[in-house]
């Protein structure tokens, strides 16, 4: 299964792209930082599944799965799992009538993304890939044995400092966006 990860936060995108390396049967073959991006690689990545961020700048992924349902007849085009903060039944709603297959709220439990690829996976032979075990919410023993497994302590700080890096730059679009006036930058 080929996916394509769509997220205005690179530490959201990593942390997919390591999820996502525990499950052999999946590949991710490219990333993108927001929906038009994610518009111009699809025709030359080809992917079976989009995950694809709700709330990004420039074209956001509502817009972004209404120009793919647009321009791919449905037998054909890649299937659309919606990402997003958003976890009210009108968020999902809105996803699914933007054009999107599945749902998976943020923060990103892996058992809740292995769920949704197996929902509105094209592959239909029979060789879909295993459910994943479940995961917990919270990051315990277990959650970090997993982390580790992934990539080792030198990964397990990379995200640790790529958290850091990117907490900075929002913190500082909170600090100028109120004084600005700049809703849309704030709420996000």
């Amino acid at each position: 299964m080929k996916v394509l990860v769509v997220d205005d936060q690179p530490i959201v995108r990593e942390g997919i792209r390591a999820m996502l390396s525990l499950e052999p049967d999946i590949t991710v073959v490219g990333e993108a930082a927001n929906g038009q991006e994610a518009l111009r690689q699809a025709p030359l990545l080809a992917p079976d599944i989009i995950l694809l961020d709700v709330r990004m700048p420039e074209m956001d992924g509502l817009e972004a799965s209404r120009q793919v349902c647009a321009r791919w007849p449905r037998s054909n085009r890649p299937r659309i799992i919606a990402l997003t903060a958003n976890a009210m039944q009108g968020d999902r709603d809105e996803c699914l009538a933007a054009g999107m297959d599945d749902y998976v709220p943020k923060p990103i439990r892996i058992d809740e993304l292995i769920n949704a690829l197996h929902r509105v996976s094209p592959h239909k032979n029979g060789d879909a890939i295993p459910p994943s075990k479940p995961a917990k919410a919270e990051l315990d023993p277990h959650s970090l044995a997993e982390l580790r497994q992934m990539g080792g302590e030198d990964f397990i700080q990379q995200m640790i400092n790529a958290f850091f890096d990117e907490t900075s730059r929002l913190m500082q679009d909170l600090q100028t966006s109120l004084p600005a006036g700049d809703a849309k930058t704030f709420h996000r």
